[in-house]
């Protein structure tokens, strides 16, 4: 079994420090990217989104997707 440390640093291994795109949608187990924006619509996304100038789409910070998936273990 891997540390709560080890797997925030496998998160920011593979993507970085934000999480964009059908990686934040499938990170936070969003079916589809349609489940996605209706839970956007809706506000129930469990983590920050944000919009960043000049790039598509919300972004969110790794850290926070990797706190929210651990809370819910």
């Amino acid at each position: 079994m891997i540390s709560e440390l080890e797997f925030v640093n496998i998160l920011v291994d593979k993507y970085g420090p934000i999480v964009s795109g059908d990686d934040l949608v499938e990170s936070l187990g969003y079916k589809s990217p349609n489940a996605f924006r209706q839970a956007k619509h809706q506000g129930t996304v469990p983590i920050k989104i944000f919009k960043i100038e000049n790039r598509r789409g919300y972004h969110a910070l790794v850290m926070d997707v990797a706190n929210w998936l651990l809370s819910q273990k």
